[in-house]
């Protein structure tokens, strides 16, 4: 199986289910971790997924699954700069 074969059936995978493990994907296709998680970074460049812990989310549904949002680490990277700037004052 090619890739884009593996990535049209995880397309069809994660419609179906609406998420989609790492170890679904390594279970399924016998790929490695690392096969898996880029397969979920490539469809989620697509705008396929959501990525989240252990898996990826159908895209229009990610709000839906989940509590509350959280944002990825580089978006949070620039939230509460001055806040944070304090906090390693005060602790040094």
């Amino acid at each position: 199986m090619t890739n884009a074969e593996r990535l049209d059936r995880l397309k069809t995978l994660v419609q179906e289910t609406e998420f989609l493990s790492v170890r679904q994907i390594m279970n399924e296709f016998g790929v490695s971790r690392s096969s898996a998680m880029r397969d979920l970074d490539e469809l989620e460049r697509q705008g396929v997924v959501v990525r989240q812990r252990g898996g990826a989310v159908l895209k229009n549904r990610a709000h839906h699954l989940t509590k509350t949002y959280e944002p990825a680490t580089v978006e949070k990277a620039d939230m509460h700069v001055s806040e944070k700037a304090e906090a390693a004052r005060l602790a040094a």
